[in-house]
């Protein structure tokens, strides 16, 4: 199912974690945080999700990622603190190409 049209689908499926990979990059920020909103809101547990940083290696940034677009890596994680205080956050990987969230649900 289509996720960004149906939020429905991940309140029906109950999961204890959402993974979200590789679905944002093509979107642009607010939609890309209400998916992460509801999805973290549907889970029991939390939500992890990927991104491409803003703030990678030079050798990442010069490259052209159109469709792509990179998001405000600092701007994300004060959102996640904003929904939870457990975040745990890594780009240690694709010299910083990629950037991983994991937000917990601290209401259990």
């Amino acid at each position: 199912g289509d996720l960004i049209e149906n939020a429905k689908l991940i309140v029906d499926a109950s999961p204890d974690f959402v993974c979200i990979s590789g679905a944002l990059n093509t979107m642009d920020e607010a939609a890309a945080r209400d998916l992460v909103r509801k999805a973290f809101e549907a889970s029991r547990r939390g939500v992890v999700f990927n991104f491409l940083s803003d703030r990678a290696q030079p050798q990442w940034m010069a490259r052209d990622i159109g469709p792509a677009r990179r998001f405000n890596t600092i701007a994300w994680i004060d959102w996640a603190l904003s929904m939870t205080t457990l975040v745990s956050f890594t780009q240690e990987y694709l010299e910083g190409h990629d950037a991983t969230i994991l937000m917990r649900r601290d209401d259990i």
